[in-house]
């Protein structure tokens, strides 16, 4: 699957500076006639909705995943059992050592139900790197096992990162190639699917 992010603004994205727009010019036109108050409450309304409609209409796509099958890393349960004991801290790790030096800073890792990731820093845009290991939904689990590793702009509600959307993508598909490109090289990994990669359509997730 071919990623539409850093190619410019997805048609959803439209609707976003209308909204953002009609934000600055309605409320001018309210206040004119003499209702302030009015005009201030339009105008926090759209405002909010354009950063609403912002976060749920991303311009392009704004995480960017790739599948290996590897038995470099330990699977067995660890962590909290509120977090189903998922393994993948390891994976973290070695994620966070191979991104030296390509970002500002690295936060401390975080178990989800999923896997592991974390938060890092690069050209002032928020990145979310997670490794997710895969549930056999049978119980059996693949040999090797198999890991998906993503890098994600993470916006949420944060005004700033909003503003950095484009760069945004642009550090997170960075981030996607170069630790791909890194697993690559990597003897004891075998790539399974890649968004953005120059393996055949039929490797790409659906």
């Amino acid at each position: 699957m071919t990623s539409s992010a850093g190619r410019g603004c997805s048609p959803g994205c439209g609707t976003v500076w209308l909204v953002f727009f009609s934000s600055l010019v309605i409320p001018w036109f309210i206040a004119r006639s003499g209702a302030v108050g009015a005009a201030v409450i339009t105008f926090g309304v759209l405002l909010l909705s354009c950063f609403v409609l912002g976060y749920h209409i991303p311009a392009g796509v704004r995480s960017f995943q790739f599948c290996i099958h590897t038995r470099k890393f330990p699977t067995g349960p660890e962590g909290a059992e509120s977090n189903n004991e998922m393994p993948g801290s390891k994976v973290v790790e070695h994620l966070k050592h191979l991104l030296q030096g390509k970002i500002d800073r690295a936060d401390e890792s975080i178990q989800e139900d999923w896997g592991w990731g974390f938060y890092c820093e690069k050209d002032k845009c928020r990145i979310w790197v997670g490794a997710s290991f895969a549930i056999a939904m049978d119980g059996v689990q693949p040999d090797p096992a198999e890991w998906v590793i993503s890098t994600t702009h993470e916006r949420m509600w944060w005004i700033s990162q909003w503003l950095r959307s484009f760069r945004g993508l642009r550090v997170a598909r960075e981030l996607h190639h170069f630790l791909l490109a890194a697993f690559k090289k990597d003897t004891e990994v075998e790539i399974a699917w890649a968004e953005d990669s120059d393996l055949p359509p039929g490797n790409s997730p659906v």
